[in-house]
């Protein structure tokens, strides 16, 4: 990743193999004033990544060769700090929990209107940055001390488990929920990269369920732990998971 200056946008790389979409969004982003350039494959972007570095990826799933997530797999085990934005036709949970548990930031379905693909660049980009927008404010978020008690999620058993061991069984949402904020543990997700991986459609995402279920879910890790989740609630923006938590 490019070393980040205060106001600039991110440089981004599409890998798409349907070209006529590819050079529709590509063209848009430049329109935009992105930096972006676009490939059909998992073997050409890494080729052209040798030369030409991104802040942000945009992956279809089915590629030719290596597939979305796989390449999501990689690029978030090579800890290059590129943001990972999913956008696919495959609108079912699994594909979107596979999404983020390869290191995806958010998963957007197809068809996507381009300004909800570029606010969502934006939302990775600015917790790259490690900075975001409310309103006209800038606002430096606050990075808790993350508690040295860990936790652990299971991937596989959809569980979240305590430091003392006690398991708690997650829905699919609430999987989804939590895996989203540990791409960014201690940093505050916003609500909208939150909704595109709880939802097919983030844009008619009503929030207030967002909170209905993280109410629920602070009410079972109550009743499991005896004590709250390690979940803050930043008003009006997300939320951030403030422990360490160890992915299995």
């Amino acid at each position: 990743m490019r070393k980040s200056v205060e106001g600039a946008k991110p440089k981004v790389a599409m890998v798409e193999d349907e070209w006529d979409f590819r050079e529709s969004a590509i063209d848009y982003l430049r329109a935009s004033g992105y930096e972006a350039w676009g490939v059909g494959s998992g073997e050409e972007f890494y080729k052209r990544l040798l030369t030409d570095s991104v802040d942000i990826v945009v992956l279809d799933i089915g590629l030719p060769g290596e597939s979305g997530f796989e390449i999501a797999k990689h690029l978030s085990a090579s800890q290059r700090g590129i943001g990972i934005v999913i956008l696919s036709a495959r609108n079912q949970v699994a594909d979107r929990l596979t999404g983020l548990g390869n290191g995806a930031d958010c998963y957007l379905v197809k068809p996507v209107d381009l300004q909800e693909l570029i606010a969502n660049i934006e939302a990775v980009w600015r917790r790259i940055q490690g900075a975001t927008t409310v309103g006209t404010v800038a606002v430096e978020p606050a990075k808790p001390t993350l508690a040295s008690a860990e936790w652990a999620l299971d991937q596989e058993r959809w569980i979240l488990i305590s430091p003392e061991n006690v398991p708690i069984e997650l829905t699919s949402k609430e999987f989804a929920f939590i895996r989203c904020l540990l791409n960014e543990p201690g940093e505050m997700v916003g609500k909208a990269a939150l909704a595109s991986v709880l939802s097919s459609n983030a844009q008619d995402y009503d929030y207030h369920r967002m909170d209905v279920m993280l109410s629920r879910l602070r009410k079972k890790g109550q009743a499991l732990t005896g004590g709250p989740l390690p979940i803050k609630t930043v008003q009006s923006y997300g939320y951030a998971f403030t422990a360490r938590c160890q992915l299995r």
